[in-house]
């Protein structure tokens, strides 16, 4: 930072040139500038004359800006050496009470810096003293806690009922000065009385508890219990609890139960147990807790104890174990389901009678619980139940046209239908388990997947009327078949849509999963997958009806044949070959209207309408032509030979009066022909007045009578 000031100020004193120069002037004061640099720089940009004549050209500048400088500031030059005069007698003048003053500070400094020294060793033993002082009065306090309490056990000899609690209470004394007194050798010597000590407290506490249980004297067992709250020893006496009290009990129960594992046996089986649980441990715990015993007692809580999760919950877990092997055997995937749910409610039972959360979360933290749970082979459950589901869902696909396994669910194709009863199974209390809800919801998205890809294989290949299944080989797969295939994907999707609101969403908050919109998008891509089918299938029935009709509109040809010098009788009834149009299409009708909404059916139906009327109009437009340039043809034929025509030509060009020609009847029939065909279709539910095609064609045959229909009048 100084530097650049420096720098800075060294900038400003250079002299302003007034013409371009070569190089920057500023380069000059800089403190790493160097001469070899600063050539080899300049010569990139002029050649070493013209460098050699800027820098003569700088030189004079900073002689001349020098020289103003001095002629400015003369008088000060001048006058430097003047004021000078007389300084050195005035330093030597100060010289001598300066170094007397710096004397006088390094002697005091010194003086300071030993007082120091001499405070931080006095306060060093000054410590050292103090925790020698504390140590001896931890190996006074414990050597006194020794006799005393073994002045108290050879005086009371135990026949007192304060003995215990007395002694508890100066053996955590004893501990607390043990504690400090860990590396001293006394504590080395006294250990063996501490010993023995130890084990008279343990015996005659143990005594005590086990008495007061077995008589249910409340004040005995909290007397006790609160002494192995003092000398800390929780943990024994939990132990004890579950040696003494809760395994002899669950051992008898066991022998009683004979290792049997029928769901109606092990509901008795955890019943008693929940009994013994209520009944025997409630009677302790709520000595511990401070509420009032069944007895109507009440004592000052106890902290630190829980019999429920460190007594009694570890020797059930044990005994399932010992007894039970069979419990958790995975062979018979139904009654491993109704095991796994009687010993979760009992394990919810047991949740419930301890004394807090807390209390609960250690029980489902513990070793125990994780012990449990890992005999419960889940993994393997759920493999059971995914082959038995696959394989069901596999084996409909064999044969998916044949009549569905359960009509009042709505589907019409087998296949459709067992893709439902597999995924409803995933999710039905009998075989669902809420810890596997991420593999069944996994195994619902493959099933819907794998049936989407029997949808694509069901599909035409390029415009066929087969398709492959799934052992590969071709099979016919007609419209109707189609079309229940397009209802039955509706169903799904709404059935699938319910599901997931009504039974997976309350499993997946059960659960607490953090973000269940997850799942509602990975049903949504599926289904939105399956019915993107939609288009292609309904394409494809539209075509085949189209397909099925449209070869029977080249009949439409054949009415002037019909007609034309056959003197037949105006037609009063649509040709045959209409019938055979509309057939594939109300046959198709028939058949779908009792199961598709009306509104689908009737939109298909248009489309083939549609279709249908640009072919008809095709081949009436042609007949049309042809009628109209046979006329014309005829009437040349008719001026030529000066109105002398045949009996067949006056038949063609126009009967005689009251008559139609022979044209006027072909007209009239198409015209019948297509009024009919609308008739039919509007029957079918096709809204006709709305098929712009079919207007089209309507308006072609009609206008086409106009002009006969005049000339008839006329005549």
């Amino acid at each position: 930072m100084a530097t650049s000031q420096k720098d800075n100020k060294r900038i400003l004193l250079l002299p302003v040139t007034q013409t371009q120069l070569c190089f920057d002037k500023n380069d000059f004061v800089k403190k790493d500038f160097c001469v070899d640099e600063f050539v080899a720089k300049c010569r990139q940009k002029v050649s070493l004359e013209t460098l050699r004549e800027n820098l003569e050209m700088y030189f004079k500048l900073l002689k001349n800006a020098m020289i103003e400088l001095i002629n400015k500031d003369y008088a000060d030059f001048v006058n430097l050496s003047s004021n000078l005069v007389g300084m050195d007698k005035s330093i030597e003048i100060l010289r001598e009470p300066l170094n007397k003053i710096n004397v006088v500070v390094e002697e005091t400094q010194e003086l300071m810096s030993n007082k120091v020294i001499e405070l931080e060793h006095a306060l060093k033993e000054q410590s050292n003293l103090k925790r020698r002082r504390q140590l001896l009065k931890h190996m006074k306090g414990l050597i006194d806690a020794v006799d005393k309490i073994e002045h108290i056990q050879n005086a009371e000899e135990f026949k007192a009922e304060q003995v215990s609690e007395r002694i508890a209470g100066e053996f955590n004394q004893l501990q607390h000065h043990a504690v400090f007194c860990k590396n001293l050798p006394v504590l080395t010597q006294i250990r063996p009385r501490i010993a023995e000590i130890t084990g008279n407290l343990q015996k005659s506490l143990e005594r005590e508890l086990v008495e007061g249980i077995v008589d249910g004297e409340a004040k005995k067992i909290h007397r006790c219990l609160n002494s192995y709250a003092l000398i800390g020893k929780i943990s024994d006496a939990e132990n004890l609890v579950r040696l003494h009290i809760i395994n002899p009990q669950l051992q008898q129960i066991m022998m009683e139960h004979d290792r049997q594992v029928s769901v109606p046996k092990l509901k008795q089986l955890f019943t008693r147990i929940l009994e013994f649980l209520s009944h025997n441990l409630r009677f302790i715990c709520d000595i511990t807790s401070g509420r009032k015993t069944k007895t109507g007692q009440q004592f000052r809580g106890i902290l630190g104890y829980d019999f429920i999760v460190n007594s009694a919950w570890p020797a059930i877990v044990t005994s399932f174990e010992n007894h039970l092997a069979e419990l958790f055997a995975t062979e018979d995937s139904d009654l491993f389901h109704q095991r796994y749910v009687q010993c979760m409610q009992f394990v919810g039972s047991v949740e419930r009678l301890c004394g807090s959360q807390a209390s609960i979360n250690r029980m489902r933290e513990s070793e125990s619980s994780s012990n449990l749970m890992t005999h419960w082979s889940l993994p393997m459950y759920f493999q059971i139940r995914f082959q038995k589901i696959g394989r069901a869902f596999i084996s409909s696909l064999a044969d998916p046209c044949a009549e569905v396994c359960d009509p009042s669910l709505g589907f019409r194709l087998n296949a459709s239908c067992a893709v439902w009863i597999c995924i409803e199974t995933c999710w039905k209390d009998e075989v669902f388990i809420v810890s596997l809800i991420h593999r069944f919801w996994k195994l619902t998205l493959q099933l819907i997947s794998r049936y989407t890809t029997w949808v694509n294989q069901m599909l035409p290949v390029k415009g066929e009327d087969k398709v492959a299944t799934t052992e590969g080989k071709l099979a016919n797969f007609n419209i109707d078949q189609m079309a229940a295939l397009v209802h039955d994907l509706d169903i799904l999707n709404a059935k699938m849509k319910a599901l997931y609101e009504r039974v997976i969403v309350p499993y997946a908050e059960q659960q607490k999963l953090k973000d269940i919109s997850i799942l509602k998008d990975a049903l949504t891509d599926q289904l939105d997958g399956l019915l993107n089918k939609k288009e292609e299938i309904v394409h494809f029935i539209v075509n085949k009806l189209v397909e099925q009709s449209i070869g029977f509109l080249r009949q439409a040809q054949d009415v002037p044949r019909l007609f034309r010098k056959t003197n037949r009788a105006a037609p009063t009834d649509a040709s045959s070959y209409v019938g055979f149009v509309a057939k594939p299409c109300t046959s198709f009708y028939s058949v779908q209207a009792v199961y598709m909404d009306s509104g689908m059916l009737s939109d298909w139906l248009t489309q083939f309408v549609n279709e249908i009327s640009t072919r008809f109009h095709s081949v009436v437009f042609d007949v049309l032509t042809s009628v109209r340039k046979m006329e014309e043809s005829l009437m040349r034929l008719q001026k030529m030979r000066g109105g002398r025509s045949s009996a067949g030509n006056l038949s063609a060009l126009g009967g005689g009066e009251g008559q139609l020609s022979d044209d006027d009847k072909i007209r009239l029939q198409l015209y019948l022909d297509v009024e009919n065909f609308g008739k039919q279709m509007t029957n079918c539910g096709v809204e006709m007045n709305k098929v712009c095609k079919y207007q089209d064609l309507l308006k072609l045959v009609e206008e086409s009578r106009t002009p006969a229909s005049s000339g008839s009048t006329t005549q």
